[in-house]
């Protein structure tokens, strides 16, 4: 563009994300990769933790609580019940403006709309000489400057761990102590899948807070008939009342 000039305009509107890129930015670190040895330190461990993922050896609670879902149940009709009742009271004698106010704003929006338009007509004719790029690509080009060479320098120790032929750093490797940490991760993990494996369960019969929640839980399927036959005695004085 002949005799066009370029400028950089301030976008605050994206401060919010330029400070999520240099928060980024800032946790790349090339000293992060050192120390992690190659995938082949792993080997073990990585066996045992699929077995351990794939074969779903989660023990579960099994404690019976069939009334709290009952008595909450009937809770959730009650409330209908009175939910119904309060929009109906609510609606009484109460004019509805929402139609009205809402056809005035949406006017108000288009006329307001026109005078933007006709302010920015002239606006955009004079500026059609300048190009203006955001302030905030300026600051993006800074910061993303400063971490490539953190980036060139993780990506050989990167490189080390996927392939263990390839030359890295002396501190690329693990050490003694965490090769040791590896092996008895490994263990753990074996040890946890025999004892699954032997179908061993874990008894709770005698535990003070099972035994609690198993009474608690046997009282409130007692107690849900109560709360139905008080709902339906509700029903039917407030149908007395031509409330339905």
């Amino acid at each position: 563009m002949s005799g066009s000039a370029l400028t950089f305009y301030d976008d605050s509107t994206h401060n919010a994300l330029l400070g999520q890129i240099r928060v980024y930015a800032g946790q790349i670190n090339c000293a992060d990769f050192h120390g992690k040895g190659t995938i082949d330190d792993y080997t073990q461990l990585f066996v045992a933790a699929s077995q351990i993922a794939n074969e779903t050896k989660q023990m579960s609670l099994d404690v019976d609580i069939a009334g709290f879902n009952e008595f909450a149940n009937a809770a959730d009709q009650l409330s209908a019940l009175f939910t119904s009742f309060i929009v109906k009271m609510e609606s009484v004698s109460i004019i509805d403006d929402t139609a009205f106010l809402t056809a005035v704003a949406d006017a108000m929006r288009r006329i307001a709309n026109l005078a933007s338009v006709f302010g920015k007509f002239k606006e955009t004719i004079l500026a059609t000489s300048t190009v203006s790029l955001p302030k905030s690509a300026h600051e993006t080009r800074l910061v993303v400057e400063s971490v490539m060479s953190e980036l060139h320098c993780a990506m050989g120790y990167i490189n080390h761990f996927v392939d263990s032929s390839i030359a890295a750093a002396p501190d690329a490797d693990l050490s003694p102590e965490e090769q040791s940490i590896i092996q008895n991760a490994t263990a753990t993990i074996n040890n946890w899948n025999v004892l699954c494996d032997q179908g061993v369960s874990i008894a709770m019969a005698n535990h003070p807070d099972i035994q609690y929640i198993q009474i608690a839980n046997a009282d409130l399927k007692n107690t849900t008939s109560a709360l139905v036959n008080a709902t339906n005695k509700l029903k039917n004085k407030l149908a007395m009342f031509g409330i339905k």
